[in-house]
């Protein structure tokens, strides 16, 4: 757990002022205090254990309830001075705690936003849909102050794993999504995380027996309360991020609610990004491979004696002759037959080279590739790559000779 902006600085004050103590260890021994000083013990020691270990939203529920306590006890209780002042120096001190708490909040919040402007910079960073879908789920435990994180989508009215982060316990991870995977959850329209589908809103579930769906692998992951919020591509919901405190022992609040909602509103931009940029990778090879079919296609034509002419009257575009071309030997009419695309092409099988090595060397696809092989060897009456090689190999010492 990330330790708070302002308990750091006060380690740091001067030896003189009582603020050089952890603000937990303040809280703790006030509320300490107000036992003797109330006559209750109200206030559980877990509850101390939690505020002395950092837990700001156990602390200010604490401090809130001992001060309903203190001005309760005000009107009812004994009129002695002592008491009265007593009473009224407990009420400033839980006050001063009340504001220093929110201050530390803040504090928390403004970092977590900060974090969040860098996951989803990583986020939109990825280039492939595998890659930001991974990441998502890491992400928003390093982000939004959770430690456990869920991307699940939507599939026929059933809600599946697609990633899943359980910070610091990879067995408990990979058991509880093997046990989602064969139980998917289907949503119930009486269950909160039905606002999901219906207001594009983030929910908080303190509870998650309340919910008929998600309930059963939210008991299978031993969670006490957890927040939810919805994935958006094109105006759509294809998927929500599901996130809890369940490991550091904090319970979720609207803070973490906002900031999950925040980060799968991020992500969904980030995603459609992606999709989009995808698609249009797939059509630029489409083009460049429609575009080396032609050029191909071209050579072919020329190297057989034909050419293209528009007719100058009519407009009309066709295929003519230009008269036979016999190269003189048997050697350069083959290889008269090869583009030169097509002869670098066939000079990198002979060297071994496998499609994906000719792609990179030649920086085409290898859609390509495979369509200058297939050419080539039906150009040399070749059965396979071996044929084609082996009478480019012949061709080459008879050219030298």
């Amino acid at each position: 757990m990330m330790r708070p902006v302002l308990e750091a600085a006060e380690q740091t004050a001067g030896a003189g002022s009582t603020r050089h103590v952890p603000l937990g260890r303040r809280i703790v021994a006030t509320l300490e205090s107000a036992r003797s000083i109330l006559n209750t013990d109200r206030i559980p020691d877990e509850a101390l254990r939690r505020i002395r270990d950092g837990d700001r939203h156990a602390a200010l529920r604490q401090v809130e309830l001992t001060t309903a306590a203190a001005v309760s006890s005000l009107a009812s209780g004994p009129s002695r001075t002592v008491r009265v002042l007593s009473v009224q120096q407990l009420l400033a001190e839980l006050h001063s705690h009340w504001h220093e708490i929110q201050q530390d909040l803040l504090a928390q919040q403004m970092a977590m936003m900060g974090g969040l402007r860098e996951a989803l910079h990583r986020l939109r960073s990825a280039e492939t849909m595998s890659q930001i879908v991974d990441r998502v789920a890491i992400e928003a435990c390093l982000s939004c102050g959770v430690d456990r994180c869920v991307l699940m989508c939507f599939r026929e009215g059933r809600l599946l794993p697609e990633s899943v982060n359980f910070e610091g316990d990879p067995e408990g991870q990979e058991q509880w999504t093997a046990y989602t995977r064969s139980h998917s959850p289907e949503i119930d329209p009486r269950d909160p995380e039905i606002q999901l589908l219906r207001r594009h809103a983030a929910i908080l579930v303190s509870d998650p027996a309340s919910s008929r769906g998600i309930g059963d692998v939210a008991d299978a992951a031993q969670s006490t309360g957890y927040v939810g919020a919805p994935v958006m591509v094109g105006g759509s919901v294809v998927g929500a991020l599901f996130a809890d405190r369940t490991f550091s022992g904090e319970t979720v609040d609207t803070v973490a609610r906002d900031v999950v909602g925040l980060l799968a509103e991020g992500f969904g931009y980030a995603l459609e990004r992606t999709m989009l940029l995808g698609r249009m990778r797939d059509q630029i090879g489409k083009i460049r491979d429609m575009m080396a079919e032609a050029n191909t296609t071209l050579d072919d034509m020329f190297e057989a004696g034909m050419a293209i002419q528009r007719d100058e009257t009519t407009g009309d575009i066709d295929i003519v002759g230009r008269g036979p071309v016999m190269p003189v030997s048997d050697a350069s009419r083959l290889m008269g037959l090869l583009t030169r695309r097509e002869i670098e092409v066939i000079g990198l099988m002979a060297r071994g080279a496998s499609n994906p090595d000719i792609a990179n060397e030649l920086v085409i696809s290898e859609h390509t590739v495979k369509s200058h092989v297939k050419h080539i060897l039906r150009k040399m009456h070749a059965a396979n790559r071996a044929q084609a090689v082996s009478c480019y190999m012949r061709l080459q010492a008879l050219s030298k000779n």
